[in-house]
């Protein structure tokens, strides 16, 4: 005690200067070239936009909204992907998008970014999804330079810094040896076992992988996705005037780099999911006993606007499953459903029922998770159910159609994939009836496709 006390005196009296913070005075991007053209420019009355096509190929939308006057959206889209990347970088792809701008850009590092870009609304990121690389980004009227500077940066100067990587993977591997000790990640972990049927594209990251992680090809793999940008789409939505935006367009955009290649995403290269029937009941060490129960099931069902049967089952399945496990069973505080049709693969579809109980009544609250599911196929949903969902799905695209995330969305859906989930939405959702939910049901288990992982104590 006596030499804390003295090592505390000693450090109250030592001189300490204050912090002083260094903000570079050097602009984003020393030099840039003579801006580019926009070869053509057209107006979509179909959503109201503007759509501009550059001299290197890149399309521009543009939408003018007025719900937030400081805010504008940006998403930029190509087809890619991390399914072109083979088994040799599967490691790499799992940190892949949390690594690739911990180097800053420019002659920026992370830090000096940060403060250069301090009092400003902007933000900007890359990211590779299974078919595309992305670039998001938002900015407030007043910071849309920063944005598009931003936006040039990451796709023509990427910075390494073995420095900041390094903290990063030390990091991650003192959180992911934490995370082991938790049961609730041996059950996530059986549970995408199960159903990619033990595929290595599927798993999570663990400390071990970082053995065959390397930063420097991380990096060489972002630099050959977003090598060419001919592809891509980018759209901006919200407080956009057209005619202050054109020069950034011109100067940022328009002079990116591009090669003319033809790509496609490979869908061989994602996880299938399992097939058939199969039950994974384990037991682990619990602090507090509870099991946790996972049904799932899925198939192929067609991918267009007729398929809103999947979220509308999704939101029955939760009334009903609020009223007869929760409240007339007390065997859990709620089932959390989910419910997917994907646009790739095209047509992957699941449905999944997630609870946790007291363990002596996990057989009887699974019995009837599956016997109102079944009710569905046999007899479809009840009416008050069926209706409760269709007026929650209306009343929330009414709300969705004021958000500009909504139309930033619905804009890259169209433009991108040749998807209009739009103009049809509301006819679509009204012509939806009780027995087109039941004819969904009975199609997608009547694949035969079911899953069930149960933890115990």
């Amino acid at each position: 005690e006596a030499q804390l006390l003295e090592d505390f005196i000693k450090a109250q009296q030592l001189p300490v200067k204050p912090y002083e913070e260094t903000v570079s005075n050097e602009p984003l991007i020393p030099e840039l070239p003579a801006p580019g053209k926009i070869r053509e420019m057209k107006t979509d009355p179909l959503f109201g936009a503007t759509v501009l096509t550059l001299d290197n190929g890149i399309k521009v939308v543009l939408k003018h909204t007025d719900f937030k006057k400081d805010e504008i959206l940006m998403t930029a889209t190509s087809p890619g992907g991390s399914t072109l990347f083979g088994a040799k970088d599967i490691d790499n792809l799992k940190v892949f998008n949390d690594v690739i701008t911990l180097g800053g850009a420019g002659n920026f590092s992370a830090t000096d970014l940060n403060k250069v870009l301090a009092g400003k609304k902007v933000s900007c990121s890359p990211s590779i999804g299974l078919n595309t690389e992305n670039v998001n980004g938002y900015a407030a009227p007043a910071d849309l330079k920063t944005l598009f500077e931003l936006v040039y940066l990451y796709f023509t100067a990427p910075r390494m810094d073995e420095e900041a990587y390094t903290s990063f993977e030390n990091r991650m591997i003192a959180q992911l040896k934490n995370l082991e000790l938790n049961p609730m990640v041996a059950f996530s972990d059986t549970l995408t076992k199960a159903i990619y049927d033990n595929n290595p594209r599927a798993a999570r990251i663990t400390a071990g992988d970082f053995k065959q992680i390397s930063y420097p090809r991380i990096m060489e793999m972002y630099k050959e996705r977003f090598a060419d940008t001919s592809d891509f789409i980018f759209t901006f939505v919200g407080n956009i005037d057209t005619d202050s935006i054109r020069p950034f367009v011109e100067q940022y955009l328009a002079t990116l780099p591009v090669k003319g290649r033809a790509e496609k995403a490979n869908p061989a290269e994602v996880p299938a999911i399992r097939k058939g029937e199969y039950t994974n009941i384990f037991k682990r060490a619990l602090e507090t006993p509870k099991a946790s129960v996972v049904n799932f099931w899925s198939g192929k069902m067609e991918y267009n606007l007729e398929n809103i049967p999947a979220t509308m089952l999704k939101q029955i399945l939760d009334l009903v499953y609020m009223e007869k496990v929760r409240e007339d069973e007390g065997g859990t505080y709620g089932v959390q459903t989910s419910a997917q049709i994907s646009s790739f693969p095209e047509g992957q579809t699941f449905l999944q029922a997630y609870f946790d109980t007291d363990p002596a009544k996990r057989e009887k609250m699974n019995a009837i998770v599956r016997t109102e599911l079944d009710n569905i196929v046999k007899s479809g949903p009840r009416d008050e159910d069926f209706k409760k969902s269709q007026d929650n799905i209306l009343k929330r695209h009414t709300e969705n159609l004021q958000e500009n995330v909504y139309w930033l969305t619905t804009l890259d859906n169209y433009y991108f994939r040749g998807f209009n989930g739009e103009t049809a939405y509301e006819e679509t959702i009204k012509g939806i009836t009780p027995a087109k939910i039941q004819a969904f049901a009975k199609k997608l288990l009547g694949q035969g496709n079911q899953i069930e992982v149960v933890m115990e104590p």
